[in-house]
């Protein structure tokens, strides 16, 4: 009848859609029509007696305390090998190499985080199996070999790290360095979690006994807790990783530029809160967005936007809805500023204020606190939501 008409009809789409299970399936098959034997036991999990080779000859990165990441193989499969060498009276690096390859596992796949493979450990090493990557940041930022436009490097690497806040990761050590890239297709990768924590259900926040991170790109709030005469661990939060972002950020427009000025300087100016922002240096992406990299390097962690609010910001506006956007600006002020000066007395033009506020509301910020002063709108204070 009628009846199993339809159900055979919707039986022969579902055999069509690409859902998550047939595509699996599908997958599986190709992968056995082509005797991709390695390939196959990676996506069983069986790993455990795969071979790992590592060439030597090609090192593709280096780290603190002898670690070195290789060129490798595993099975059939191009990989990075991170080799860390751990003496059993050194239980720093094991701990380390332990809880990079815990907080690997427990954030999933993810496009713009570096994917993990596996890990085997001997009496002296721990190796961790990681995706290949062509370059960092830093290199990219003085090469451009890698064709992408630098807001979209910006936007990835935001997603990667919400991506990490969602599964209440902080990563403790966002720079450049530890921003990757591949090639075909192009994506950025975050990478590095050898510092990385996990917050425990019901928490905020990760206490650890040292300050971790790379001078330069750590945020003022974990630098003033490890002052000497500071008895106390170092809370960290995720706005600890949007303060290194927000560097990032401008590190990025700049093409190589620090937020705190050069190395001698950056450490004293972030404690002090003194940027060096200069709109004049931006070289990519409008002038005006280093607005709200002052909010992500703001010494108050409270002020510092979340990854969601940074990405619905105008810095990663459409060109239709950055225009849209300039046109709200501009009919609001048109509409509701007031030639008087007098901001912090004059009812009408709180009235107004209160109007901006709204639609900066609608725009996904709140607390705002826009000045009205010589019919020019000023941020006093911006704060997104968390």
């Amino acid at each position: 009848g009628l009846g199993s008409k339809r159900t055979a009809q919707s039986h022969r789409l579902y055999t069509i859609l690409p859902t998550r299970v047939n595509a699996y399936a599908t997958l599986l098959k190709c992968l056995e029509s082509t005797n991709q034997s390695g390939a196959l036991r990676i996506l069983a999990g069986d790993t455990k007696d795969f071979k790992v080779t590592i060439d030597k000859k090609t090192i593709l990165g280096k780290g603190g305390n002898g670690t070195v990441v290789y060129k490798g193989t595993f099975g059939e499969l191009d990989v990075a090998v991170k080799r860390v060498h751990v003496i059993d009276t050194d239980l720093l690096d094991c701990t380390q190499a332990v809880h990079e390859i815990n907080v690997l596992k427990s954030c999933g796949k993810h496009e713009n985080i570096v994917r993990y493979f596996g890990s085997k450990k001997t009496d002296k090493q721990f190796l961790i199996l990681l995706e290949i990557c062509e370059m960092t940041l830093s290199s990219w930022v003085l090469e451009k070999s890698i064709e992408i436009l630098p807001i979209e490097v910006l936007r990835q690497t935001t997603v990667g790290l919400g991506w990490l806040h969602e599964n209440k990761i902080i990563h403790r050590d966002l720079k450049p360095d530890n921003i990757l890239f591949t090639r075909n297709p192009t994506r950025i990768k975050i990478s590095d979690f050898g510092l990385s924590r996990k917050i425990k259900d019901g928490r905020s926040s990760v206490s650890t006994s040292s300050i971790g991170g790379t001078q330069g790109w750590v945020a003022p709030e974990i630098l003033s807790q490890a002052l000497p005469g500071n008895n106390r661990n170092c809370k960290f939060t995720n706005a600890s990783d949007i303060f290194a972002l927000g560097c990032v950020f401008y590190f990025v427009m700049t093409d190589g530029k620090h937020a705190f000025g050069d190395r001698l300087r950056c450490q004293g100016n972030i404690l002090d809160g003194k940027s060096v922002l200069d709109e004049n240096d931006i070289v990519h992406g409008c002038r005006k967005n280093i607005l709200f990299v002052r909010l992500m390097i703001s010494q108050n962690p409270k002020c510092r936007p979340s990854c969601n609010a940074i990405l619905q910001s105008p810095i990663f506006l459409t060109t239709d809805r950055h225009i849209s956007f300039i046109f709200d600006i501009n009919a609001l002020s048109n509409d509701f500023l007031s030639p008087c000066l007098n901001t912090n007395s004059c009812s009408t033009c709180q009235l107004h204020q209160n109007k901006i506020n709204e639609f900066m509301g609608k725009m996904g910020y709140h607390n705002n606190n826009i000045s009205l002063r010589n019919n020019n709108l000023t941020y006093l204070r911006h704060t997104s939501l968390q």
